[in-house]
């Protein structure tokens, strides 16, 4: 489930190291019509990663709410990157938590 969750920032972050190299990686986005459809493609699996994520990250009961509206906001304003960190390190932290400590509310 990981693995399916992180491709959505890893194509994010493929996509922005294109637009520094942008003549090694013609071959990705011969013409404009293809840059749209797949910008378009990436920006909706994104947009269904975030959502996922934001549902996974409020649905745990004993986090208190600062922690989980910074997260919230973290993955709107920085979404590649912190649904990484998220996915891979945060959410094993907040299972623990929700399964050992008293409810924060």
């Amino acid at each position: 489930m990981k693995i399916l969750l992180s491709i959505p920032s890893i194509l994010g972050i493929f996509y922005f190291i294109t637009f520094m190299f942008p003549v090694e990686f013609h071959f990705v986005m011969p013409t404009m019509k293809s840059y749209y459809i797949q910008m378009g493609i990436l920006n909706f699996i994104v947009l269904m990663q975030i959502i996922f994520l934001l549902r996974q990250l409020w649905r745990f009961k004993k986090l208190d709410k600062k922690t989980k509206w910074n997260w919230t906001l973290y993955l709107l304003i920085f979404s590649q990157i912190s649904a990484l960190i998220l996915i891979w390190n945060k959410f094993i932290e907040f299972e623990k938590i929700n399964k050992t400590e008293p409810n924060k509310g």
